[in-house]
């Protein structure tokens, strides 16, 4: 399981359904809490990334990815919490103060890292927007530079970083003889970045809505950083036409699985509907063939002008295609629902009401809704939307695929006080019942991490402030979401610390409890390391070690032994199953020429190709000697299992 972008995937549903570890049962103040914290040089506004099966300083390790506001990214071993020190770390450049930008204080006390990075695996690749100043004399200049960063090192990728750049026709505020050109100090990437057909897009918005903003997005070829499109929200209008900015609470544009992409707008000029260009609080759908864009529909609420007058954007809430229907979600600061039909967005309607889309409804009762979209599940026995608005608790929505029941199905027991708010996250084995537990932070406290049973959030499971002394979380992160991946919850803070949650049992614990009776436990013949109850001879701890039953005899799941062809030579190669989970394992592929002395490591070994995920919370990893065979007179391999 790997989180690479914000809200898990291009729909933005904000749903882990590779969850094969926390569950109702087990999350409980008594066996769930803090494991262990990383320290950071910034707050953290980016969503934590997670990659499992990396090699790095000559050990296999799952990875999480850190961004700051002081413009540092970060890699870190996300399951020993003996490894404190980063696996690497690079700072990107000087991040502005809120002094460079007219004392907006919307992130504060620096701007350097806001968005959430997306990660392509093809290339081992990080896409990062860097925020930074540099001082020349009296005049301080502000850059947003992409930037490409491999996974392993931290090293730039493909030539980058580029600037960020580029202009568009038009005659709108802060046009110059009928070009309106990017203003990198007074635009904010606050969404996530979007991967999507080999194009990394970036949209922006304001800070503050000062001076001549315009919503932005850009484009930009993934493996050799060169742009390919640059599309404005309010490109025209005359000089008092500004605004649209696109930010969503850190959500990242979406996607369909049909290649277009989804946004939506804040306040600002809106002409659309008289067959202008402008597209301010809307739902903007847009074409991105050969990496241009190109708006090929949308949508305005028919109060679309009392919304802009009274700062209330649409756009406060980023779009969510809802799976398997043709419908988008969203959520503006008004506290309305929209649902619409992504054939057929809408465009505006000079009615009462919004008679032209699928359904629309009064969410939260408070004005001046903040935060993201919701998150979606297809449970066991209904399909939810969950918001966690300002004013509100956490609040679930039966939805029947085509219509979202307007009476809440359950509400959490939480209210969120605070303006700006945290994020909210889910993760299930697929709809397996009782897997699903809906995660999210809020402020009371300074700042408290919840899990609630998602098939019922007035359950509450657990939170941080149970057992504060153990498991505080510290000043959460506003509009960031918890990450979810292998048994284990990532949480940004703005105490510039990353907080790990999860079992406080050991995964080798865990596994035995899970497969031993509590007489069975207290009898090391059955359940110790080198027993073999199965009568089969094969212990538990290796049993353990390659997701087997204890009890079940067979040979099947053990290592394999291959010759594998490469580069016109044999070579012998050994395959085996690795469990994500198993963290406090160690698999060592050794090789020999004599059964005496066996060999390891980068000089003696290598592994073949990328893990392959089983999508069952393992991965099947293949091994070579790097001595061919056919220069040998005799060549062993084996796999170790070594637990501490």
């Amino acid at each position: 399981m790997n989180v690479l972008t914000q809200h898990n995937d291009n729909f933005r549903t904000g749903a882990n359904l590779s969850e094969y570890v926390l569950t109702v049962s087990n999350v409980n103040a008594g066996q769930f809490g803090k494991l262990f914290s990383r320290a950071v040089d910034g707050q953290i506004y980016a969503q934590p990334l997670y990659v499992n099966g990396l090699i790095i300083s000559n050990k296999l390790r799952n990875v999480v990815y850190i961004a700051t506001e002081h413009d540092s990214v970060y890699a870190f071993d996300a399951d020993d919490p003996a490894t404190s020190n980063a696996l690497w770390h690079v700072n990107l450049g000087q991040s502005i103060s809120i002094n460079d930008i007219e004392g907006c204080d919307d992130v504060q006390p620096e701007i350097g890292i806001t968005s959430t990075p997306v990660i392509d695996l093809t290339s081992n690749t990080m896409y990062i927007d860097a925020k930074t100043k540099e001082i020349a004399g009296p005049v301080t200049n502000v850059f947003h530079r992409l930037h490409a960063l491999d996974l392993l090192t931290g090293q730039e990728h493909f030539g980058g970083p580029v600037i960020i750049q580029g202009s568009v026709p038009g005659n709108a505020m802060g046009s110059v003889g009928g070009t309106l050109t990017f203003d990198p100090r007074f635009s904010h990437n606050r969404p996530g970045l979007l991967l999507l057909s080999n194009t990394v897009y970036m949209a922006f918005g304001s800070h503050c809505d000062l001076e001549d903003y315009h919503g932005r997005m850009f484009g930009y070829n993934a493996t050799n950083l060169q742009q390919t499109a640059v599309f404005c929200v309010t490109p025209n209008g005359g000089a008092d036409s500004v605004g649209g900015g696109i930010w969503g609470s850190g959500m990242g544009p979406s996607a369909d699985a049909d290649g277009y992409i989804y946004v939506t707008t804040g306040n600002g000029n809106f002409s659309k509907n008289t067959g202008g260009t402008e597209l301010s609080d809307c739902f903007i759908k847009l074409s991105a063939s050969n990496g241009t864009l190109a708006v090929a529909d949308w949508f305005a609420p028919h109060d679309q002008g009392f919304l802009g007058s009274n700062d209330l954007d649409l756009g406060a809430g980023g779009p969510v295609v809802i799976p398997s229907t043709n419908l988008v979600v969203g959520i503006g600061k008004a506290g309305e629902v929209y649902l619409l039909n992504r054939h057929h967005l809408g465009g505006f309607v000079n009615f009462s009401s919004d008679t032209n889309i699928v359904q629309e409804f009064l969410a939260a009762d408070q004005p001046y809704y903040v935060g993201q979209s919701p998150v979606y599940w297809k449970g066991p026995t209904n399909e939810f939307l969950y918001f966690w608005p300002h004013g509100m608790p956490l609040t679930a929505y039966s939805f029947n695929g085509s219509l979202i029941a307007t009476n809440p199905i359950a509400t959490g027991s939480t209210v969120e006080t605070l303006g700006r708010v945290g994020g909210i996250s889910l993760s299930a084995n697929t709809n397996a019942p009782g897997s699903g537990i809906l995660w999210g932070t809020e402020g009371s406290s300074g700042g408290t991490l919840h899990a609630y049973e998602a098939n019922n959030v007035a359950h509450e499971l657990w939170n941080s402030q149970q057992i504060p002394a153990r498991d505080a979380l510290g000043t959460f992160a506003k509009f960031c979401a918890p990450t979810v991946a292998n048994g284990k919850v990532y949480a940004a803070t703005f105490s510039s610390n990353l907080v790990v949650y999860g079992l406080l049992a050991t995964p080798y614990q865990v596994w035995q409890q899970q497969n031993f009776t509590s007489a069975q436990l207290a009898n090391s013949a059955i359940s110790g390391d080198t027993a073999a109850p199965a009568g089969d001879g094969i212990p538990n701890l290796m049993k353990y070690a390659l997701d087997l039953n204890p009890f079940v005899c067979g040979v099947g799941g053990l290592p394999v032994a291959t010759i594998q062809s490469v580069s016109g030579s044999n070579y012998l190669a050994i395959s085996y199953t690795r469990v994500l989970f198993d963290t406090d394992i160690s698999y060592t592929v050794q090789v020999s020429n004599d059964l005496a002395t066996w060999n390891s490591g980068p000089s003696f070994t290598a592994q073949l190709g990328p893990p392959l995920d089983n999508g069952d919370g393992t991965q099947t990893i293949t091994v070579q000697d790097l001595v061919p065979v056919d220069s040998a007179t005799k060549r062993f391999i084996r796999l170790q299992i070594s637990h501490p």
